[in-house]
C-alpha cells in the first residue's frame, strides 16, 4: 500500500511504457493493473494493458483491455485501431474491417487505419478498395512499407509498370528494403524483363538465400535468359525447401 500511495496513476502508466519499450510485457501489465486501482477509468491504463497482452499473445485478454478503452472513450480512434488488429488476428475480419472504418471516420489523419483496412480488403480480392485506402495512407504518410504494399496491390491488379515506380520509390526511401527488391521482380517478370528481374531476385538472395520463393521465380528467369544450368540449381534448391513448388513447375 505505501507503494502505491507514493506513486500516482499517471506514473505508473509511464512505468508500464518503459516496461513494454524494453519488452517486460507482464510487468507493464502489472504496472497498469496498479494504475486502474487508483483510477478505473484510466483510458490509457487500458489501452496500455491491451498492448502489452497482444505482445504477449493474449488476444482475449487485449480484446477486453481495449474494449473497456472504448466504453470509457467511444472516440478514441487509437484503440479501435488497436483492436481491430488483435480481431484481424483472430480472423475475425468482419469485426475488424468494423474497427478500422471506425477509427478512419475518429481520425482521417492516421495512416496505420487506412494500411490496415487495405490489407483486409486485398485478401478479399477488392483491390480498387485496397488502392483507395494505400493511396490515401500515403498520401498522409509515404513509408517503405506502404509504396511496398501498393506495389503488390498494383502488380494483382496487372498494372506493372506502377508496380516498379513503387518499389522504386520504396527503395529511395530505404535502399536495402528486401520486400521492394522481391516485389519489383515479380514485375519485371511479369513485364518479360527478365534480366532486371534476375538483378532483384540476385540482390534478395544475398540477404535471404534460403527463400524458396525467390529461388523459384530466380529459376524461372535464369530460364528464360536460357541460363539452363543456373535455372536447373536454383529450381533443385527451392524444391528442397518447399516441395509443394513442384505444382507449379508447369508454370515455369
Amino acid at each position: 500500500m505505501i507503494e502505491m500511495q507514493n506513486q500516482s496513476c499517471e506514473s505508473y502508466i509511464s512505468q508500464s511504457y518503459s516496461n513494454a519499450v524494453s519488452g517486460q510485457h507482464r510487468d507493464a501489465i502489472a504496472d497498469c493493473d496498479k494504475a486502474l486501482s487508483l483510477n478505473p477509468n484510466s483510458i490509457a491504463a487500458y489501452f496500455n494493458k491491451g498492448r502489452a497482452h497482444f505482445e504477449l499473445n493474449e488476444c482475449d485478454q487485449a480484446l477486453a483491455s481495449f474494449t473497456s478503452a472504448l466504453r470509457i472513450n467511444p472516440d478514441f480512434a487509437q484503440a479501435y485501431n488497436a483492436r481491430g488488429v488483435v480481431y484481424l488476428k483472430l480472423r475475425r475480419e468482419k469485426l475488424a474491417l468494423q474497427d478500422f472504418t471506425d477509427a478512419i471516420r475518429l481520425d482521417p489523419t492516421s495512416n496505420l487505419p487506412y494500411v490496415n483496412r487495405a490489407n483486409i480488403y486485398l485478401e478479399q480480392g477488392r483491390c480498387d478498395a485496397a488502392l483507395r485506402d494505400i493511396n490515401c495512407a500515403i498520401r498522409i504518410t509515404s513509408t517503405t512499407d506502404a509504396h511496398v504494399f501498393r506495389a503488390i496491390v498494383l502488380n494483382r491488379m496487372n498494372l506493372f509498370d506502377q508496380a516498379v515506380v513503387d518499389c522504386e520509390r520504396a527503395l529511395e526511401l530505404q535502399s536495402n528494403n528486401l520486400d521492394a527488391f522481391f516485389e519489383r521482380a515479380r514485375s519485371f517478370l511479369y513485364l518479360e524483363n527478365f534480366a532486371s528481374a534476375l538483378a532483384d531476385l540476385n540482390a534478395y538472395l544475398m540477404r535471404s538465400p534460403n527463400n524458396a520463393n525467390a529461388l523459384f521465380l530466380r529459376s524461372f528467369a535464369h530460364k528464360k535468359l536460357r541460363n539452363t544450368k543456373e535455372s536447373e540449381i536454383d529450381l533443385q534448391d527451392a524444391l528442397k525447401l518447399d516441395p509443394s513448388l513442384g505444382n507449379l513447375i508447369a508454370l515455369n
